[in-house]
């Protein structure tokens, strides 16, 4: 009787192994498929080193035009450049951020 409950009590321990191995690789699975589908393309490929990446830069980063009256009209004029090999997209509109001196 003592090897029935020996066979017994190793069936139920490689049993409960199952259910943790498929948490563990579907788990995995979920942070894979979260990693590509929140991270560009383009980030990607800036990160291994692919000169093909579209890469932006601009002439200017800031513009201090001093004291400006109130409904006084000024303007700035920006120089943006591709200089990556790859096709360069807006999927959203750029974000600029003006700011109120004091």
């Amino acid at each position: 009787m003592g090897q029935n409950n020996k066979k017994k009590n190793f069936k139920q321990v490689k049993r409960k192994t199952w259910p943790m191995i498929l948490l563990l690789g579907g788990g995995a699975i979920l942070l894979i498929g979260a990693f590509f589908a929140f991270v560009k393309p383009t980030q990607i490929n800036a990160a291994l080193g692919d000169s093909s990446a579209p890469r932006l830069e601009v002439d200017q980063e800031l513009v201090d035009f001093g004291d400006v009256k109130v409904d006084q009209l000024v303007e700035a004029t920006f120089r943006l450049t591709n200089t990556g090999d790859g096709t360069l997209r807006f999927s959203d509109a750029p974000y600029i951020e003006v700011l109120e001196g004091c």
